[in-house]
């Protein structure tokens, strides 16, 4: 992975203006410096949490439905069955195949909808020198309960009364002065779950920026990507310098696919590259910007993240899919060759019996090729050793066949 050799391992509470551009490696905790509250629930929790996840759920009538087989093997029979459960999604009981489960939708207390929500800290450091932006905050998903830190009861909008129950939850019956959760549950009936990320010892792995808090003089992290000066078929510059890099890593996702196209040649002549290198840009940046809960090692933080980005499979979909793709069309393309069979006297009866059989052999083959050569620009451009060392192993494979062949015609 590129930015293994390239890292700086960093103090959490001093900036080195040296390592601005450079990937660098933090370990330092992680504080929330404002308070962070639910825009429904009258919850605020004053230091202390990153992040607050507010988990809302009514208890309603939810229709099933399955395919089960009719009288003949080719009929299907869909079955409808209903149950009474909490869900956190809404719904429209209005649309049932039953009418009998037909009711107006139940939203329970007024404003309130289900669902989950999850609110940040507007301003987070890392140690004393550092302002971690919400892109990293949201990485950090150890949620704990919260109920220890709320009051009993809480308010929906400052009017309906939500009473912590036995299991952490804080539940709601609406035309009742209070319910607790217990006993069971009828239609209309709220709960809601809080929980929050607390303040604690993370690892940054990301790239250094100038001071994001001039007052302070708290620097930032941005992502690290590699630089492209020219498209996909230009190159890319694995390690640039610190300038290129802090331009890359500011850039949004929209600006890096905005970007993303060749001026090597005609636009005609790289559409392939430009529709590759832009969707790759705008879907599947590459790019080292991670934080993780805990005090990591870079080793542990690289395996992490090539576990985490499922690189090797997410590899082998793309290029299936462009394989596919490209079979598909120079079927298409193809096609007409079959049409010779009308054409070409003698021939055309072979091809009126396997026509389409031979093309579809013909485009495979044709695939093939382009495929490895496409496989092969890419990798003498990532990873130039591996592509050259490839290269010459099927070109050695290539001679061999060729040489093999000429001695058997002249034996």
């Amino acid at each position: 992975m590129c930015g293994k050799c390239e890292y700086r391992t960093m103090s959490a509470d001093t900036i080195d203006e040296r390592n601005k551009g450079r990937l660098v490696h933090i370990v330092g905790e992680m504080r929330s410096r404002e308070a962070v509250m639910d825009e429904q629930f009258d919850v605020r929790l004053d230091g202390n949490c990153v992040r607050l996840r507010t988990q809302a759920e009514l208890y309603q009538v939810i229709e099933h439905r399955r395919k089960t087989a009719g009288g003949s093997r080719r009929d299907m029979v869909i079955v409808y069955c209903y149950t009474r459960e909490w869900s956190s999604t809404l719904h429209d009981t209005s649309c049932y195949h039953d009418a009998g489960y037909r009711r107006p939708v139940v939203r329970g207390p007024i404003d309130m909808m289900p669902g989950d929500v999850v609110r940040e800290s507007k301003h987070v450091e890392l140690g004393s020198a550092y302002v971690l932006a919400p892109a990293l905050v949201r990485q950090c998903n150890h949620f704990e309960l919260a109920t220890h830190r709320l009051r009993n009861p809480i308010k929906l909008n400052g009017t309906n009364a939500f009473t912590k129950g036995p299991d952490s939850l804080f539940y709601h019956r609406p035309n009742t002065g209070c319910w607790a959760g217990t006993g069971a549950p009828q239609l209309g009936d709220c709960r809601v779950q809080f929980e929050y990320v607390p303040d604690g010892i993370v690892t940054a792995l990301a790239l250094q920026d100038d001071c994001a808090d001039v007052v302070a003089c708290r620097g930032s992290l941005l992502p690290y990507r590699l630089t492209s000066p020219a498209g996909l078929c230009c190159g890319v510059r694995a390690k640039a310098d610190a300038g290129a890099l802090v331009r890359e890593g500011r850039k949004t996702t929209a600006e890096l696919a905005e970007n993303a196209n060749c001026q090597c040649f005609p636009w005609i002549c790289c559409c392939i590259c430009n529709l590759v290198e832009y969707a790759c840009s705008s879907v599947l940046t590459p790019e080292i910007y991670h934080i993780f809960e805990g005090n990591h090692d870079t080793n542990e933080c690289f395996g992490k993240i090539e576990a985490e980005g499922q690189q090797l499979i997410t590899t082998w979909v793309v290029r299936l899919c462009g394989w596919a793709s490209l079979f598909a069309g120079l079927r298409l393309l193809f096609a007409p060759l079959s049409t010779l069979r009308v054409i070409i006297p003698f021939l055309g009866l072979f091809l009126q019996s396997c026509g389409n059989f031979v093309v579809s052999i013909f485009s495979f083959l044709v695939t093939l090729v382009i495929s490895v050569a496409i496989v092969l620009v890419a990798w003498l451009v990532y990873h130039p050793i591996v592509a050259l060392r490839y290269s010459v192993f099927v070109g050695v494979v290539v001679v061999a066949l060729f040489s093999v062949n000429r001695g058997l015609q002249y034996s």
